[in-house]
C-alpha cells in the first residue's frame, strides 16, 4: 500500500507544486479566499471533478469536490 501512495504522490507531485505556488503567490484573508476557492474549484474540474457549494449562504467560499465515482455532488 505504501508504495501505490508513493507513486501517486509521485504522479501528482506537478499539481500540487502548482497549487502551493498559485496559493502562496495570491495570499487572501481568512473567510475571504474568493480567489483561492475559484482557482480550486477550476482545478478541480479541470481533473474529473464534480463541485457543489452545499453551504454557500453560510460560507461562500467552501465546496465539496467529488470525484465521479462518488456519490452525486448535489
Amino acid at each position: 500500500m505504501k508504495t501505490s501512495i508513493d507513486n501517486i504522490l509521485r504522479e501528482k507531485i506537478n499539481d500540487y507544486i502548482e497549487i502551493c505556488d498559485y496559493l502562496f503567490k495570491n495570499p487572501e484573508l481568512s473567510g475571504q479566499e474568493y480567489n483561492s476557492s475559484r482557482y480550486l474549484k477550476d482545478f478541480l474540474q479541470g481533473r474529473g471533478f464534480k463541485i457543489s457549494n452545499p453551504v454557500k449562504h453560510l460560507l461562500p467560499t467552501a465546496f465539496v469536490a467529488r470525484f465521479p465515482q462518488d456519490a452525486p455532488a448535489d
